[in-house]
């Protein structure tokens, strides 16, 4: 799923005029981030993104790329926005999304993790002693 909101991001960024009417008039931006798909699919990456994470630690996953990658204050971030993200609340863009909106890197970074992700379970589930401990049963 994460990587596919990820296409999807991609695919309707080189659409529409949002970021036009974002520089236009800001306060558009909490009204587009909710019904424009380009922020719709960022914001859904992003937020599986956090779960992905969760699912790392939980299994003491380790990879180089993947772990220098974890040590950002972006995480951090990345799991407020996942509460925004799935949690109701009465602002538009709720308080715990900004963390994540001020952040600089915030889309190259979650790009990038996002890759190291897809090389490090590429790899691993070719290793037949990998796939027999994640699916808990022998292959």
């Amino acid at each position: 799923m994460m990587r596919h909101m990820q296409s999807r991001f991609l695919h309707e960024l080189g659409s529409g005029d949002w970021h036009t009417l974002a520089e236009k008039n800001p306060k558009y931006l909490g009204f587009l981030m909710t019904v424009d798909p380009p922020a719709i699919f960022l914001s859904l990456w992003q937020a599986n993104l956090y779960v992905v994470i969760e699912g790392w630690h939980k299994l003491g996953l380790s990879n180089p790329k993947v772990d220098a990658l974890l040590l950002s204050p972006n995480v951090e971030a990345l799991k407020l926005h996942r509460h925004g993200t799935f949690h109701y609340h009465e602002e538009l863009i709720p308080r715990l999304y900004r963390k994540l909106l001020v952040s600089a890197d915030a889309v190259d970074w979650t790009h990038n993790l996002s890759e190291a992700f897809k090389q490090f379970f590429d790899a691993a589930l070719l290793d037949p002693e990998f796939a027999k401990s994640a699916l808990n049963e022998e292959v």
